[in-house]
């Protein structure tokens, strides 16, 4: 029997507590494999991540009375007033109402029309801890726990008691790569740099900028190129080398250049966009991945794994303000660049959203790690552990 979307989901949002779930989520994940191989249906994943810890106490807030008030008693300075939140209506409230931060209305519009959920109080602890049993010691608690990078790292590697060489991005990939026959490129493409969310034992991540392909400067490929530059570059790819480092880094250079071409050729042909997206950089990595969708015939894709980033959620002291523009530009992204574009193309409909694991759609993941509920001393607000993250 398949499961349905919320169960896949709840398994995937427990998985960061150790290995036992996350084997089981991989298990889930070969059997849904052997069911939908073949099926020839499309599904992407885009991982949209907040470097620096997005304050998750201020993104979905207590909205039922006696709940806001404790969270304006806790928040203090940088409590939103209940007025200007943005109410949800959730079909399973489990007796707590919640809003959205007001710069949100677009991701507020999502949810109601059913195209958005939040899974509340995920984290990297391996266990339920207090301060009192921190301080004690004896406690299992993940690597590096108030190391900033570490931290990010545990949300994508979703391993929380120890270190791990892989993403549960590569992962995912490396159990479903067998739906992609026939190829071109990475099933796993990056928008926003290299990443642990993304790297498989056998999968591993193509790197794009938002503004296209990545590549060498002044080199023209091909034998037609006229200047110096390309012509020696040329020259030393055609060479076979003693050494089986040498020949192997050269082959992957040579691959990078025929994949470059591969996708400028292909953008080129399927042309722009007609959609007018936000002037940010996350509305950015998030068009140029709804044109690699919208050219996975060409790629030989049936799915597809994308990593953009945001930065800049590391806002300590500058809480309200920053954090205002960043959820701004986050949930104008989500809401233009991803649904209506998405629509626009017959990427997604809605029709497939009631079948198991919403066959032909796209899959969206908002997370990283959280800020503290409460003031730390000098008036910061540091780096927290639980907090909700965002699926649409």
């Amino acid at each position: 029997m398949l499961q349905t979307r919320r169960q896949f989901i709840r398994q995937m949002a427990c998985s960061a507590v150790g290995y036992g779930a996350i084997f089981s989520m991989l298990g889930d994940l070969r059997r849904l494999n052997a069911v939908t191989a073949t099926s020839g249906d499309y599904r992407a994943l885009v991982c949209v991540f907040l470097y620096g810890g997005n304050d998750g106490n201020n993104t979905l807030v207590p909205y039922s009375q006696v709940d806001y008030n404790a969270y304006a008693k806790a928040r203090d300075l940088i409590a939103l007033s209940r007025d200007s939140l943005l109410p949800l209506t959730p079909a399973s409230a489990e007796g707590i109402d919640y809003a959205l931060h007001p710069s949100m209305p677009e991701v507020q519009a999502l949810f109601k029309q059913g195209h958005l959920a939040f899974v509340r109080n995920v984290g990297t602890l391996v266990a339920p801890i207090t301060r009192d049993q921190y301080l004690k010691g004896g406690v299992a608690v993940p690597p590096q726990l108030f190391a900033h990078s570490d931290q990010a790292t545990l949300w994508q590697t979703s391993i929380s008691d120890q270190a791990s060489t892989t993403g549960w991005g590569g992962r995912t990939a490396d159990l479903l790569a067998s739906l992609n026959a026939n190829a071109k490129v990475s099933m796993n493409i990056s928008v926003s740099g290299i990443n642990t969310f993304q790297v498989g034992r056998d999968v591993f991540q193509y790197i794009v900028s938002p503004a296209g392909q990545i590549t060498i400067d002044k080199y023209t490929p091909g034998a037609g190129a006229t200047d110096a530059e390309s012509r020696a570059i040329s020259q030393i790819l055609a060479r076979q080398n003693a050494n089986i480092f040498e020949n192997a880094y050269r082959a992957t250079v040579q691959s990078a250049i025929d994949n470059n071409q591969l996708i400028s050729n292909a953008l080129a042909a399927q042309g722009p966009l007609k959609t007018i997206f936000p002037a940010n950089d996350i509305a950015a990595q998030l068009q140029l991945v709804a044109r690699l969708i919208s050219i996975r015939g060409t790629l030989g894709h049936n799915r597809q794994i994308f990593f953009c980033a945001m930065n800049g959620f590391d806002t300590d002291s500058y809480q309200l303000d920053t954090h205002a523009k960043n959820l701004s530009d986050l949930s104008q992204a989500l809401s233009e660049v991803l649904w209506k574009n998405a629509d626009a193309a017959g990427q997604w409909t809605g029709r497939h959203r009631r079948r198991p694991l919403d066959t032909d759609g796209l899959r969206r993941r908002v997370f990283s790690h959280s800020r503290t509920l409460v003031r730390c001393e000098h008036d910061r607000f540091a780096h927290g552990l639980s907090k909700s993250g965002a699926l649409c």
